[in-house]
């Protein structure tokens, strides 16, 4: 097997047939180029609207806390289930005005909120906090409402340069050039071809890209053709493929223990295993021509004393690939058994 599996996306040629966007219709939402300034446009208003002290999961990326930083956010941080589920009890411990406190809730790897955090979410918005649901992982889920606000940093999971809805709040917002145009760039260059100037081209390109997305966080509006791509993907396919290769792949890794393996009717970002050095499999995947990446590098703003999960790598399902790619995936990572 040749062809190598994660890293960008490559522009694809798109379905004629209009499929209904499943995360919840899309005149609802707010598009911006990002997921950074999709915070930045809801701390913005939520500041404005009184709210001081913002609840965040002790597992995150940096990208989710750096457009709160514009603003004076006191910033606590609640606990996970060693399964990425929300500790609603570490969330209430900290609720201490619920008129000036935000909860920040992500949906890690596509598994929705199960029905009790839901719940106990509902009955702290109905207490006065504000709720914010990160869909960047479970994008391609069922409709549902927001409890209250919610975005979806859509490039994480969709072949698209730029792009960010969301829920919940209206706004207008202006055209930029900015960096998802750019991705678009190197999104190109990967479709044209595997010689070695043109994906040395489109590394540099991403690269720049990723660099510009992470500092220009005013909020602008979505690409128009970033809009266009989302009007006419093919969404049953895209969610099909990846719940198809999730099964394949949980079934066939012996190695190392899965942590979203259970997924129901859920829709998976990522198969995601437990290593005790992630580091170490992603180089050695890589050099089979896996590329795995790892969520996430450790925040700095996170307090020292609070522990940061180093045992995760996540393994690239999304719909490029079948089920013979990831009995190829499988193989190589049981190789690398510890």
């Amino acid at each position: 097997m040749s062809r190598r599996i994660g890293s960008v996306f490559a522009t694809e040629a798109m379905s004629s047939s209009v499929e209904k966007y499943p995360a919840a219709t899309r005149s609802h939402a707010i598009a911006t180029q990002s997921g950074g300034q999709a915070l930045r446009l809801m701390s913005r208003r939520l500041w404005s609207s009184g709210s001081r002290r913002l609840l965040a999961p002790e597992y995150l990326c940096e990208s989710m806390l750096v457009p709160f930083g514009e603003l004076d956010w006191e910033v606590a941080f609640y606990h996970l289930s060693p399964r990425l589920t929300l500790d609603v009890s570490s969330i209430d411990s900290l609720v201490r005005e619920p008129e000036v406190t935000v909860v920040l809730a992500p949906e890690y790897f596509g598994s929705r909120l199960n029905p009790l955090t839901h719940a106990a979410l509902c009955h702290l918005r109905r207490n006065g906090c504000r709720i914010i649901e990160d869909w960047t992982h479970s994008v391609l889920a069922n409709e549902r409402e927001p409890i209250d606000l919610a975005f979806a940093s859509l490039r994480k999971t969709l072949p698209v340069g730029d792009g960010s809805l969301v829920w919940g709040m209206h706004a207008q917002l202006e055209p930029t050039s900015g960096p998802g145009l750019l991705m678009w760039e190197a999104m190109d260059l990967l479709a044209l071809g595997c010689d070695p100037a043109t994906l040395d081209a489109a590394r540099v390109a991403a690269r720049a890209a990723e660099d510009a997305f992470f500092v220009e966080l005013e909020p602008a509006r979505m690409s128009d053709r970033t809009e266009f791509a989302l009007a006419v993907m093919p969404w049953a396919f895209m969610i099909g493929a990846r719940r198809k290769n999730a099964r394949v792949l949980a079934d066939e890794i012996s190695s190392f223990p899965v942590v979203n393996g259970e997924n129901g009717p859920d829709v998976p970002s990522h198969l995601v295993i437990q290593a005790s050095d992630p580091v170490t499999l992603q180089r050695r995947l890589a050099e089979r021509g896996i590329f795995c990446p790892i969520h996430w590098p450790r925040p700095p703003q996170l307090p020292v004393h609070i522990e940061f999960r180093k045992d995760l790598l996540s393994i690239p399902i999304d719909h490029r690939y079948n089920a013979d790619d990831m009995r190829f995936v499988a193989n190589a990572v049981n190789a690398c058994h510890e």
